[in-house]
């Protein structure tokens, strides 16, 4: 599913009296005209064109019960990604309608609480969360409830519990070596709008049919992609970050058995930025007509010797993201990716992430 804006959700940490906001980007700002690209060349670091974050669209203050703050988490979905669904830590959750500026309070709670939630756009109107700590799924829907209690349901958004994975239940959980545990959801996608992969090290990979509402186990290997994977119709593969650079690559999920796991081709690996920059997490956004948009969020310190990302001192830490436009192109049976522009925003002490 393409998205025709990025959108930024940015926490805020500067004391703001409304402490999250969401930005909407034009993606045309990261490529190049149509026909005349200007890929990059060389591995040497070209620093990536600065521009302020645009106005924000809208914004949430904390959400609380008598008193006690909560988080928030933000997910997009719908046609072109235009619907981002909130939802704080005891979950309520609040539905902004983007391309007309609309937001909708009366949404049901959802049936569960979500830690560290996951979520994943299906069809045109649909989103599967699953919480990476102890993997609670749930599904956002549109339509009539089947499980109303009232005589006569009517239509509207509602929150749909669902069968969880068929493998243990663990805690988010890292040891000392910096390994996550088996059990932990490492890579997840949606193949054919109707399957639902989850993928971990321990287990393997299962699969869930939306309409059977039944897991199945695909195989005993892993997805060959880091966090979420997103399908790319113009060259019927999916795309996602690999290993521990995150680099770009694609594999062809259709082909894959019980016994054969899905293999990479790693297409394009980011240039090297520089050593202060600390990388928090990388994201892949579909644009539509084969063009990518790479979401890296970096931080920096003067202060070098903490370990621990939570003890930056406040005054000497910079939250900043690298958005960065690529166009896959077929090329002699194979692909190749051209890369166009890099923009960077500057977050300050602020956090964000891309829906």
């Amino acid at each position: 599913m393409a998205s025709r804006f990025v959108n930024l959700a940015v926490k805020h940490m500067n004391g703001r009296h409304i402490p999250f906001s969401i930005h909407r980007i034009n993606p045309a700002d990261f490529f190049y005209p149509t026909g005349s690209p200007v890929p990059k060349q060389g591995s040497a670091f070209v620093p990536p064109d600065e521009i302020q974050l645009p106005p924000a669209t809208i914004a949430f203050d904390w959400p609380s019960r008598q008193g006690q703050p909560c988080s928030m988490d933000f997910m997009a979905f719908g046609a072109n990604r235009d619907k981002i669904v909130a939802v704080d830590s005891i979950g309520c959750s609040y539905l902004y309608d983007a391309p007309v500026r609309s937001i909708s309070t009366n949404m049901p709670m959802m049936p569960t609480c979500m830690l560290q939630p996951m979520s994943i756009a299906v069809g045109d109107n649909g989103l599967l969360v699953m919480s990476k700590a102890d993997h609670q799924f749930v599904a956002l829907n549109d339509g009539c409830d089947p499980n109303s209690r009232y005589l006569l349901p009517m239509s509207g958004w509602y929150w749909q519990s669902l069968k969880p994975p068929p493998f243990p239940s663990r805690s988010y959980h890292q040891n000392e070596k910096g390994s996550h545990h088996p059990f932990e959801v490492s890579s997840y996608t949606v193949v054919g709008n109707s399957q639902f992969w989850v993928s971990t090290v321990g287990a393997g990979t299962f699969s869930f049919d939306m309409n059977s509402g039944a897991w199945m186990k695909a195989g005993n290997w892993e997805l060959p992609f880091r966090g979420r994977a997103e399908y790319v119709p113009e060259h019927n593969l999916w795309f996602g970050m690999f290993g521990k650079d995150d680099q770009l690559c694609a594999s062809d999920l259709i082909a894959v058995s019980a016994v054969s796991s899905p293999v990479p081709h790693i297409l394009w690996k980011e240039l090297v930025w520089p050593k202060d920059w600390k990388l928090r997490s990388t994201h892949l956004l579909p644009l539509g007509s084969s063009r990518l948009c790479i979401a890296r969020f970096f931080l920096t310190s003067d202060d070098d010797k903490e370990e621990n990302m939570s003890d930056y001192k406040r005054s000497t830490t910079n939250n900043f993201g690298v958005l960065t436009g690529v166009e896959v192109v077929s090329d002699e049976g194979g692909l190749r990716i051209i890369h166009h522009k890099s923009i960077r925003f500057d977050f300050g002490l602020s956090i964000a992430s891309v829906l």
